[in-house]
C-alpha cells in the first residue's frame, strides 16, 4: 500500500500520482482511508489489492462517522481487486463525492462486485453507519466485474446528478453492466447519463434485485444484455426492487 490515512485525519492530496501499491490479504492497494480525504488533481493507477478497493478503500470503522472522500479533477484507473470487491473505490460506511472533471475508469474486480465502485453501510454492535455516493460530474467508465461492472450498491444511498456511467461490463454470467442494486437507494437526476454498458446477464444498464430506484431526469440509453438472458437492456427489476 502506498498511503494509509488514519482515524480523525483530515488530508488533502494535490498533484500526486499514486501507483505501484499492493496489499497482501488486505484492502486499499493505493490508499486505505479511515479519515477525511480530498484528492485534487491526483491520479491513482496501477495498484492492486488482495481484497477490496484496488485503488482506494474508504472505511468508517467503529470510532468515527461521516468520513468523506472528495474527488476533484482526479482519476482512478487501471486498478485491480484480486479476490474482493471494487477494482476502483471501495466504500464501507463512508461518503464519496465526485465532482466534474474526475473519473473512475478501466478498473477491474476479478469475479467480484463493482468494477468501478462498491458501496455499502457499516454496522457495528447494532449501530449502522450509512454509506453514500454522490456523483455531480465526471465519469465511471470502462470498468468490469462479474456483478455491477461500473457500480455495485450493496446498501446505502447512491445519487448521480451529472456525469455518466458508461461503457462498463459485467463479465461471465454476471448481471448489471452499468449498475447493480442489491438494496439501498439509487437516484438518477438532472442530466446524468447511463449508456453503452453491457451485461452478459440481465440488466445492461441497471440490474436491481432490491432497493429503491428513483428517476427524476437524466438518460438511460444504448445499453445491452447478451447471451440467453431474459432482458432488460436499460433496466431489469426483480425481487423486491421498486422503481419510481
Amino acid at each position: 500500500r502506498v498511503i494509509d490515512i488514519g482515524v480523525f485525519a483530515n488530508v488533502t492530496l494535490k498533484n500526486l500520482k499514486i501507483t505501484g501499491g499492493y496489499t497482501e490479504r488486505s484492502s486499499g492497494g493505493g490508499i486505505f482511508c479511515t479519515g477525511n480525504l480530498t484528492l485534487d488533481n491526483c491520479e491513482i493507477y496501477g495498484n492492486e489489492s488482495y481484497l477490496h478497493g484496488g485503488g482506494l478503500s474508504l472505511i468508517t470503522g467503529i470510532r468515527v462517522t461521516g468520513i468523506t472522500c472528495r474527488l476533484v479533477n482526479s482519476k482512478i484507473y487501471n486498478n485491480t481487486s484480486k479476490n474482493g470487491n471494487a477494482g476502483g473505490v471501495y466504500i464501507e460506511g463512508g461518503n464519496l463525492i465526485m465532482e466534474d472533471g474526475s473519473s473512475i475508469i478501466e478498473n477491474t474486480s476479478n469475479d467480484g462486485l463493482g468494477g468501478g465502485i462498491y458501496s455499502s453501510i457499516y454496522e457495528h454492535e447494532g449501530t449502522v453507519y450509512n454509506g453514500t455516493v454522490t456523483i455531480n460530474g465526471g465519469e465511471v467508465s470502462k470498468n468490469s466485474a462479474k456483478y455491477g461492472g461500473g457500480v455495485y450498491i450493496d446498501s446505502g444511498d447512491f445519487t448521480i446528478t451529472g456525469g455518466k456511467i458508461s461503457g462498463n461490463t459485467s463479465s461471465s454470467d454476471g448481471e448489471g453492466g452499468g449498475v447493480y442494486v442489491s438494496s439501498g437507494t439509487f437516484t438518477i437526476e438532472n442530466d446524468a447519463l447511463i449508456s453503452k454498458n453491457t451485461s452478459c446477464g440481465n440488466g445492461g444498464g441497471v440490474f436491481a434485485e432490491g432497493g429503491n430506484i428513483t428517476i427524476n431526469g437524466g438518460s438511460i440509453s444504448e445499453n445491452i444484455f447478451s447471451n440467453n438472458s431474459s432482458g432488460g437492456g436499460g433496466i431489469y427489476l426483480t425481487g423486491t426492487a421498486r422503481l419510481t
